[in-house]
This record gives C-alpha cells, structure tokens and sequence, in this order.
C-alpha cells in the first residue's frame, strides 16, 4: 500500500513538474511573441465596448483550450499506457458511486464498510486537486502568452499607470485570468461598482 502511494505520488510530481514546465515555456513565448508582433497602437473598439472585452476574450479562450489539452492529452497518455489526471478523476468518481451505493445496499441488509467509501472521497478529491492545478499552472501560462502577445493587461486598460511595470501587469492579471471569465466577470463588477460610487461622491 505504500509503495503503490509512493508511486501515486511520483507521477503527482511529474505531472506537475510538467505543467511548470509548460508554463514557463508559455510565458518565454509570450515574451518572444510581444518582441515580434505585439501592437504599437492601442485598441480600437467599437462604440459600447469596453476595453476590458479583450481580456474577457483571453479568459474565455484559455478556458477553452484547456478543456482541449485535458481531453486530447487524456486520450495520448491512454493511447500510451498511463493514466492522465482527468482518467484518474473520472475513475475515482466511478469508484465513489459504487462504494456509496455498496454502502446503502449495506446498510439495508448485508455489512457497510464506511473506510472504503471515505478511501473513495479521499481519492476523488486528490484526483480533483490535481487536476486543478495542472489547469491553473498551464492556464497561467496561457494567459501570460496572449497578455504578452497583445500588450494588454488589467492595469494597462484600467488605470494605464505609468508606475506599474508592464511584466508585472501581465503576471498580476494572468493570475486574475487563471480563475476564468466568471472571475474576470467578478473583478468587472467590482470595478464597475467601485467607479459608480466613486462618482456619487
């Protein structure tokens, strides 16, 4: 048993060792790709768009194409022999339902065993974990490239302050995209409200 946890912890590792790895060469990309191609000019948006639409635009798509990389790269490493995170989700899933409904049937008649069905949240959970943070890492990644590659970021399109550094602007508001479009929505928002109250005054 703790041989086969040492080896589940092994592979944890790489995987994640691997998205920041990914992540890295994302943002070394971003770099390169602003150095190349990134507009000299501001935006031009139509009338009743607002300029936080690109960065809305950005997490919406790094959304998407994680969910892309998750799908695809589950079925590559099945194809190869491992087993993804997203597999080893859906399977510790599986595992739970039969253990909880193992556990009524036990219940009803024949003996329960509640170690295996609090095995099976514990094994959903860290397969949940896991995949959280090989989506959050290589998100951040992908958000950084397309900030870097378009010159934008949150404090680029909101308060265009001279004082903050504009790598630093692209951290800060990839790690703000990480959490997609409904947080980026949240932060809108809160913002918007904040502007509102602000001209009351």
């Amino acid at each position: 048993m703790t041989a086969t946890i040492a080896a589940h912890d092994t592979v944890r590792a790489r995987y994640v060792l691997g998205s920041i790895v990914v992540a890295f060469l994302l943002a070394i990309a971003g770099l390169l790709l602003n150095w190349l191609i990134a507009p000299d000019e501001d935006f031009v948006f139509v009338e009743g768009v607002s300029a936080l639409a690109v960065l809305y635009v950005i997490a919406q798509g790094v959304e998407r194409i994680n969910e892309m990389l998750v799908t695809v790269l589950d079925f590559v490493f099945g194809r190869l022999g491992a087993t993804f995170p997203e597999s080893r989700k859906i399977a510790a899933e599986r595992a739970l339902r039969e253990q909880r409904a193992a556990a009524r049937a036990g219940n009803a008649g024949a003996g329960a065993d509640p170690g295996a069905v609090m095995a099976a949240e514990s094994a959903v959970r860290a397969a949940r974990r896991e995949l959280r943070i090989l989506t959050a890492v290589v998100g951040f990644g992908l958000s950084f490239l397309f900030l870097a590659a378009l010159d934008t970021g949150l404090f680029e399109v909101t308060i265009r302050s001279p004082h903050v550094p504009i790598g630093i602007d692209w951290v800060l508001s990839a790690a703000v995209l990480v959490g997609g479009a409904t947080a980026l929505h949240d932060f809108i928002s809160t913002l918007r409200g904040s502007k509102e109250r602000a001209d009351t005054l």
